[in-house]
């Protein structure tokens, strides 16, 4: 079926764009309405409108338009001029373009490479080697001695993380599910902690 009509596949075909039947030719597909068959090798259909090939150009679809690939990019559906010492390989970077040479693409924002700094940490660029990134923050990973915890960073002197949680570290602190609890006071059963009796041995 094309749409509510049947043909016969062996000798026309479907246009899907809506629901034309059109003879089959081997060297000719649909374009837009259906009504208009073109050789694909000579031409290319964007928005249902044809554009013949032109020699020297490398012809491609971006949205409503027809570009030269040769000379411009698609970003987003937008076409993107670049100079020619560029070539082609300039890359997108939300509705625009980058050259991965020297820029990066951070969050769709385009920033300088600095030195290694070849990562992105939210929008600002960073050296995984040295540093490190938790929720869009860089640190020093060598002086700093901070770890990620939840959504925050939290400094490994002062703090302890149990799942997530960040609390202030004591002598005797350690984690009791999501808390945390003194060891030397407390044992931990289930995620709860409980007083120990110090007299019976037992807690309570």
């Amino acid at each position: 079926c094309c749409g509510e009509s049947s043909y016969n596949i062996s000798t026309h075909t479907c246009c899907p764009n809506d629901r034309t039947i059109i003879p089959k030719d081997p060297d000719f597909t649909c374009c837009g309405t259906g009504k208009i068959h073109y050789d694909p090798t000579n031409f290319i259909c964007c928005n249902n409108q044809l554009t013949p090939f032109i020699d020297g150009t490398r012809p491609a679809c971006c949205g409503f338009s027809t570009i030269d690939e040769n000379k411009q990019k698609c970003c987003k559906e937008n076409t993107i001029e670049f100079p020619t010492d560029e070539g082609i390989h300039l890359g997108c970077c939300g509705e625009g373009s980058f050259n991965p040479m020297n820029e990066l693409c951070c969050n769709k924002h385009v920033v300088p490479k600095v030195g290694l700094a070849d990562a992105c940490c939210g929008i600002n660029p960073y050296n995984p080697g040295i540093k490190g990134c938790c929720h869009h923050t860089v640190y020093n990973k060598t002086t700093d001695k901070y770890e990620p915890c939840g959504s925050t960073l939290i400094k490994t002197k002062n703090e302890i993380c149990c799942w997530g949680a960040s609390h202030l570290r004591g002598n005797d602190t350690e984690c009791c599910g999501v808390n945390t609890f003194n060891k030397k006071k407390e044992i931990c059963c289930g995620s709860q902690a409980y007083n120990i009796d110090q007299n019976k041995g037992r807690y309570v």
